[in-house]
């Protein structure tokens, strides 16, 4: 618990200090990290519901890990952060320009992700999976929700569009990077260790490559711009 709790501040103040932009407005971190606390409780009663149901017939078609990356997890889990994300921008909580945009995303995220570990810390009691949520999947739940905020944010032709890029790159990395988690269990006794070291690489390269991906197009945003508000952008064009 302790070392994600210290790994969310600590990203945290990271984005605050190299992404937060002039106009975003302070009280957009607790409000963020209340509402997606809230907005969580109902997601995991539905994910479940909709997992139990789909599970049985979609394993045996695409395999049980596929299954378990993306239908169970990557797949609702963008999904939940992308609508969330949306919701809360509409609503003005980050402010109105692009830079405040992908720090609410990369708040959202890691809100998410620190509150995911949290739950699994009080399940697993596993001081290795506690430093490996901590270290490369909070940030990496940031950097997925960072990016799709990112694209959106790169302009503004076509915002829709933006989103629906944005998710299936999010949901890919995030099934990917849970892919190779997963992955770990097919090799046996012997091999396992090699195998497990050789995965955890795999994925601290996926949130390294993540980050780096979200850092590149941040700098390509203005901190202060004269673009439209997200709610205006998403109305259709006068004829």
């Amino acid at each position: 618990m302790l070392l994600t709790t210290v790994s969310t501040i600590a990203y945290g103040a990271i984005a605050w200090r190299f992404l937060r932009s002039p106009s975003t407005p302070p009280r957009a971190v607790w409000i963020t990290f209340r509402v997606t606390a809230l907005a969580m409780i109902l997601f995991m009663v539905v994910d479940a519901l909709l997992v139990l149901k789909l599970y049985a017939s979609l394993r045996q078609r695409f395999g049980h890990l596929v299954i378990a990356s993306f239908v169970c997890a990557a797949i609702p889990e963008e999904s939940f952060k992308a609508l969330l994300f949306v919701r809360l921008i509409k609503r003005g909580v980050f402010g109105l320009r692009g830079r405040d945009w992908i720090f609410g995303g990369v708040l959202i995220g890691l809100a998410f992700g620190g509150l995911e570990s949290l739950g699994y810390a009080f399940m697993q009691h596993s001081l290795a999976e506690a430093a490996q949520r901590a270290a490369i999947s909070v940030p990496g739940h940031a950097a997925y929700t960072g990016l799709c905020a990112a694209i959106v944010a790169s302009g503004a032709a076509r915002p829709k569009l933006r989103i629906l890029v944005g998710l299936v790159l999010a949901t890919t990395l995030h099934g990917v990077y849970d892919l190779s988690g997963l992955s770990i269990q097919l090799f046996d006794a012997s091999t396992r260790p090699t195998a497990t070291i050789v995965l955890r690489v795999v994925q601290g390269a996926i949130t390294f490559a993540s980050i780096v991906a979200l850092w590149l197009i941040a700098k390509s945003v203005p901190q202060r711009d004269d673009g439209l508000p997200f709610a205006e952008r998403l109305k259709p064009a006068a004829a």
